[in-house]
């Protein structure tokens, strides 16, 4: 009974504790991606946007040596703008980070999320 406990533990967590990569881009959006807005709360944003969907991603690239124990945030939020593309969007909203454990087989992550938008131009109303 134990051993049925602790494999359903290992895997909610790894379910849970898994952040998709980055996706494969064409090289018109990696060089779109380097463009995507951040907003972080508190920011002003656009005035009006369409939200295209909410995105996350995750980094543990940070200690020495290759190390799996932390992360770096600016990466994850690369990662962010490379997925944001990817779905169209100009910018990222509401972008937060934290460390997160036990993400993409790392002990400790940074995680970032937030909500890929598109901008909506005046041209459009």
């Amino acid at each position: 009974m134990r051993i049925a406990k602790l494999s359903l533990v290992a895997s909610i967590i790894g379910f849970y504790g898994c952040v998709s990569g980055a996706p494969t881009l064409t090289s018109e959006q990696e060089s779109r991606a380097s463009a995507v807005a951040i907003y972080k709360p508190g920011d002003a944003t656009p005035a009006k946007y369409q939200i295209l969907d909410t995105i996350s991603a995750a980094d543990c690239s940070g200690a020495p040596a290759g190390g799996r124990v932390w992360g770096n945030a600016e990466k994850a939020i690369d990662t962010l703008k490379q997925k944001a593309v990817a779905l169209g969007a100009d910018a990222v909203v509401n972008v937060s980070c934290s460390a997160a454990p036990l993400v993409n087989n790392c002990w400790s992550a940074q995680k970032c999320s937030g909500e890929a938008i598109r901008v909506e131009s005046k041209e459009h109303n």
